[in-house]
């Protein structure tokens, strides 16, 4: 009778808790850029927020939203219509490393495309309305140049918006930082610079400050004509909380500020259990297997690289699992696929190193299973990619532009055999694991948290207050012109002092 009892008022408080339950769903829309690699990793996150509850959509591109990139049923899609640039659909390995990747120019390139898209976004009414009849909660965007100025739809429609990104923006969150000490993912520069390498990052930062671009502010004119003009910098600093998906283990040491917080990566995460041929090549793999993809985008490495990398694997010990779309290559130990469970096959035992062009979220993958890694980047940050696992001992790198075969061989290798790289990346591996146990939910606990309670409260005065006296330009305008008044008091008393010893002198002689 007891238990019958207390089952009912169990029963009874389940069911008085449901309506709180449902009252905290709250609905969320994100926009990755439209690329592959951000897809992945926003779709992972928006997974998380399911978890807590929440109703959550993913804006894709079409095309991109049939490609099976989302796994998780209950992410729901919002598309629009895009036609991915075609320099992206299909990169030719040989054009992109004839370009100087530390070059200034690189940096401040205009990109149009960018602008173009923009432009698709802001006109697309069926995409506008379908966002807006959610009456969403929270918009969040990935700070990308081509998404970041898509903040124009929450600010014209007063949506809660915040940002996410794999790399923090000083410029654009008003975080304090010293130029010396951050470098920038678009030139392969880590936080040990030479002297000119400072100066070359100083001048860049302030142009960024000073020269901000106008290129998409006619945008705010256009779309949001009913409210006060704001630059899009500003627009951004109205955001509840920028998250990034850095952290000071794999990458360099970067203050913050109480709404900008570090999260790791939510691509580092446990693996799940191979199946089928996958499985049985890891499991007879007895001196090991390298994992070997050049990311989400298709690459077309040429017949010359090819030759190389194949050459160099065939003078190895160890199996290869190769994500490639290449003709059938004719070896027992180079297993290829058009596409592979990367994580997971980092997490198998036999996983003994990670050859790849270095983006951000393999890198992540291969940190969290503790796998030494090869890089061999092609373009974008992953110059800057290959810097950081140098500097941080995780691996090694190597220009595809002039290395042979017995020299890829040898570093492969070298990173495989040498202890150095496995014991600095296994400790890192255990850092990692105990600051960022799990980076998806802190995405989604942070996400959650400013739903509920805002995100003024983290918001710093210097992220409200005008550029020119975050920037101290008023201070120092003022102390330079206090310099002069006195370098000009100075003069004129030193100059009537003379002239008054002068006169008097030549009375005295007259005398």
């Amino acid at each position: 009778m007891r238990s019958s009892l207390s089952f009912m008022i169990c029963s009874v408080v389940a069911l008085l808790e449901l309506p709180d339950l449902f009252l905290e769903a709250k609905k969320i829309v994100m926009f990755p850029s439209p690329w592959r690699s951000y897809a992945i990793y926003h779709s992972i996150i928006a997974a998380a927020l399911t978890e807590f509850g929440h109703d959550v959509w993913l804006c894709l591109p079409r095309q991109q939203s049939l490609e099976g990139l989302v796994r998780n049923e209950r992410v729901r899609f919002i598309t629009y219509e895009y036609e991915i640039d075609p320099f992206y659909k299909k990169l030719f390995a040989e054009e992109l490393l004839k370009k100087d990747h530390d070059s200034v120019y690189e940096v401040f390139l205009p990109q149009h495309r960018h602008e173009i898209f923009l432009g698709q976004i802001l006109e697309d009414t069926q995409f506008i309305s379908n966002v807006t009849s959610l009456k969403p909660d929270l918009f969040v965007l990935e700070m990308a140049k081509s998404s970041t100025n898509v903040v124009l739809i929450p600010y014209k429609y007063d949506i809660p918006f915040a940002f996410i990104s794999t790399m923090r923006n000083p410029v654009k969150t008003r975080t304090p930082f010293n130029p010396i000490l951050e470098p920038l993912i678009h030139l392969s520069f880590s936080d040990k610079m030479t002297f000119f390498q400072r100066v070359k990052l100083t001048l860049i930062y302030l142009t960024f400050f000073l020269c901000p671009s106008a290129t998409y502010d006619k945008f705010v004119r256009q779309f949001v004509p009913e409210k006060p003009f704001l630059s899009i910098n500003d627009i951004v600093l109205k955001a509840e909380i920028f998250l990034f998906e850095t952290d000071h283990i794999l990458d360099y040491h970067r203050p913050a500020l109480p709404n900008t917080k570090f999260i790791g990566s939510s691509s580092a995460r446990p693996s799940n259990s191979l199946t089928g041929q996958l499985k049985l090549f890891a499991d007879e793999s007895s001196h090991g297997f390298a994992v070997v993809s050049f990311g989400s985008v298709d690459i077309e490495l040429g017949q010359r690289i090819t030759d190389i990398i194949i050459s160099a694997f065939e003078k190895i010990a160890l199996n290869v699992v190769w994500k490639t779309n290449a003709t059938i290559i004719r070896s027992r130990k180079i297993l290829t696929r058009p596409w592979l469970p990367q994580n997971d096959l980092l997490g198998h035992p036999n996983a003994k190193v990670f050859i790849s062009q270095c983006g951000k979220n393999g890198q992540y993958e291969a940190l969290y299973h503790a796998v030494p890694m090869l890089c061999l980047p092609l373009h974008s940050d992953q110059f800057y990619n290959t810097e950081r696992i140098l500097v941080k001992g995780f691996g090694l790198g190597a220009d595809l532009t002039s290395v042979t075969p017995e020299e890829l061989a040898n570093l492969i290798n070298n990173v495989t055999y040498d202890p150095r790289y496995r014991s600095t990346i296994k400790k890192a591996s255990k850092l990692f694991k105990k600051l960022y146990k799990n980076p998806s939910k802190e995405a989604a606990f942070w996400f959650d948290h400013v739903m509920k309670y805002g995100g003024d409260y983290m918001r710093s005065f210097g992220q409200q207050m005008p550029l020119y006296q975050y920037l101290l330009i008023d201070v120092i305008a003022f102390l330079m012109v206090s310099f002069i008044v006195i370098i000009l008091v100075m003069y004129t008393t030193i100059r009537l002092i003379y002239y008054m010893f002068k006169n008097n002198a030549w009375k005295l002689k007259s005398e």
